[in-house]
């Protein structure tokens, strides 16, 4: 419907004043007054970005009253500026070539940073990249249009935007084919990464499609890490020539449990090399990937290999990664747990048990309690009561509960001393559950363990919006809750469900304080209309100050009396520096106030606004579009 009207508006367009009711008529039937350009190319609908290009003026005195965004963003050259970056990054993060094409075209000597780039880069967009690198600005002090149209540009200091990890996640997407199949070059060193990622993702007919003519897959499938390769090189002799490419398979064959493969391998150069460091790093990380990944088999085989006594050492004391003993206790792979701890592997019991309460692995948490006395300081400080009720591990919980039944397998097994121990050391397992959603162990607390419980325990399944969970707590419990429930942060259902059994005067006023400041509109509707509060106008504040504009703008229609910033502190103002300056929006925040009559931005604000603006913090190019605009509109400001 929207473009019927403009396609009839613009052929009956004779005059000037045809002109100001289009405006008019899109502010009517078009897009919210509060959706920026930016925004709406997320939509992906270059209709969308015409109706709201067409519906803004271009000079400040055309302006139309009332509050839009399309008075601003091409009649306010700040403003006209940022939303280019911001609307490029956006069609950039979508993959949007053609939208691109838009923004360029309809932006006339505008430039972005080269950050619009970073989300593309992170999709492995190619064509979006090419995109942008055939509207790079000219360099510093070149002058000339090298489009000769005044396009818009993109400020780029490096010579390729194509890089490594871009051509990786382009073939992991299927992005690089698409951009092949638009006929587009593909560099020696970019295809060569291409190949060996798509070997590693076992894509060998991709892989073979991309090499280069007289080309063979094995020149690129070092580093390869698929068994299959692994097995072709070994029968095509490759591993046999390349002692470091041998050894460079070891890791692989252990973490898919190839014994056969890893002894063919270590068999091809023994005795190693005492001096070979390669041998010896690998040697560990291999152990490392078969422990993790419970193939006991080769486990046993690397440690009891003469290269295992080192390399379990130095595996011991390796700190980059989670030691070996959790890790296998977090994924419930006993047997090799077991096989460390006869080894004499240094374990860390400590962490294994919260590992495997987290996990939800009640063998490893078995296994654990009979093979390790642990003192009440551990016990104190691991708190795996409180984490398996957090992470719902209703087995884990019954297996603590009934300790007490456990049997040593043999006169070497140890067992805790005071079974309940581990629960008389506890914070709030039925905090920890509820704020999981977990209720079943609530209900299970319940029957079989009473804990203790207050209105915390309410107010965080309220906050993260386990509605069920609370309407258990209301007719199980008797401790109720606080009026800190109701400020839900966006759970509309859980505001409403409260109003209704938890009526509080002031309860209504909070929720509408929080719903504000979230930006929660239809809370904050849904509260105006079933519990009116005459301290809901300051919810208008919160809003401001937390960049809210839409939900401001609302509230202020149903108070209009009420002076935007009248109810705050002397010493307070109406918008935080560090609040809403941290939003994207920061500079809309900037026009909506500047441009009504009944708010000033005073000195000791705009003084403080340009302290932190000095330091470039958070967005950089957004903070220079602030800067400029403050310049020009308030140019005797401290």
């Amino acid at each position: 419907m929207l473009t019927i009207v403009k396609v009839a508006l613009r052929h009956h367009q004779v005059n000037a004043a045809l002109e100001q009711s289009t405006r008019a008529i899109s502010n009517f039937l078009g897009p919210s007054p509060f959706l920026s350009l930016s925004d709406a190319c997320k939509f992906g609908s270059i209709a969308l970005l015409e109706w709201i290009w067409d519906a803004s003026c271009t000079r400040a005195v055309d302006r139309t009253p009332g509050w839009s965004l399309t008075n601003f963003l091409r009649s306010d050259p700040h403003y006209h500026n940022w939303q280019f970056a911001k609307s490029l990054e956006a069609a950039a993060s979508r993959g949007d070539v053609r939208m691109m094409e838009w923004i360029f075209a309809h932006f006339s000597g505008c430039e972005a940073p080269e950050a619009v780039a970073e989300r593309a880069k992170e999709n492995g967009y190619l064509r979006v990249l090419c995109c942008l690198m055939a509207h790079r600005s000219p360099p510093r002090g070149q002058s000339g249009d090298p489009f000769g149209q005044g396009e818009g540009t993109v400020r780029i200091r490096t010579t390729n935007l194509l890089s490594a990890a871009a051509i990786k996640k382009a073939t992991e997407n299927g992005q690089l084919v698409e951009y092949l199949s638009a006929g587009l070059p593909l560099e020696k060193y970019a295809r060569g990464v291409a190949i060996k990622h798509a070997l590693r993702l076992g894509d060998f007919h991709f892989a073979q499609q991309l090499l280069p003519s007289g080309g063979c897959l094995l020149d690129y499938a070092a580093g390869c890490p698929r068994v299959e390769m692994i097995e072709w090189m070994l029968d095509c002799g490759y591993l046999r020539r390349d002692e470091e490419l041998a050894a460079s398979t070891l890791p692989e064959l252990a973490r898919t449990g190839r014994l056969d493969l890893a002894q063919q391998v270590v068999l091809l150069h023994s005795p190693l090399r005492h001096a070979s460091r390669n041998w010896s790093t690998l040697w560990v990380r291999a152990l490392y990937e078969a422990g993790t990944c419970g193939h006991i088999l080769m486990l046993q085989w690397l440690a009891e290999h003469h290269e295992g006594t080192e390399a379990l050492g130095e595996l011991s004391k390796e700190t980059s990664t989670r030691d070996l003993f959790s890790v296998a206790a977090e994924r419930g792979h006993v047997e090799t747990m077991d096989y460390l701890y006869n080894l004499g592997f240094a374990c860390d019991f400590d962490n294994a048990m919260v590992a495997a309460v987290e996990g939800g692995q009640a063998s490893s948490v078995k296994w654990l309690l009979s093979n390790h006395t642990y003192g009440v300081k551990s016990i104190k400080t691991m708190r795996v009561i409180d984490r398996g009720a957090e992470h719902g591990h209703l087995e884990v919980l019954k297996m603590f509960n009934e300790l007490s039944s456990y049997e040593c397998a043999d006169a070497k097994r140890r067992r805790v001393g005071v079974s309940d121990s581990w629960w008389t050391i506890v914070v709030d397992p039925m905090y920890f559950a509820a704020k999981g959603g977990h209720l079943e162990v609530l209900k299970w607390f319940q029957v079989n363990r009473m804990q203790k419980c207050d209105t915390d325990t309410m107010d965080t399944a309220a906050m993260y919006g386990h509605l069920e969970v609370v309407k258990w707590l209301h007719l199980n419990r008797s401790e109720g809750c606080t009026r800190d429930a109701m400020n839900a942060h966006g759970h509309l259902e859980v505001v409403q469900w409260l109003y209704l059994n938890y009526s509080e005067s002031t309860a209504c006023s909070f929720a509408m304080y929080d719903a504000a400041a979230f930006g929660h509109l239809q809370i904050v509707k849904w509260l105006y209309e079933n519990c009116p509060s005459p301290f809901s106008r300051k919810a208008i504040d919160r809003a401001v100050r937390s960049g809210h504009l839409r939900v401001a703008s609302w509230l202020q229609q149903r108070f209009p009396e009420y002076r935007v910033g009248d109810d705050l502190e002397s010493h307070k103002e109406l918008v935080s520096v560090g609040g809403s300056w941290n939003s994207a929006n920061a500079l809309e925040v900037l026009l909506w106030l500047h441009s009504r009559d009944d708010y000033e931005l005073r000195p000791w604000f705009l003084k403080a606004l340009r302290d932190r603006l000095s330091d470039r913090w958070n967005d950089p190019d957004l903070m220079v579009h602030i800067t400029n605009w403050l310049d020009e509109h308030y140019p005797d400001s401290p």
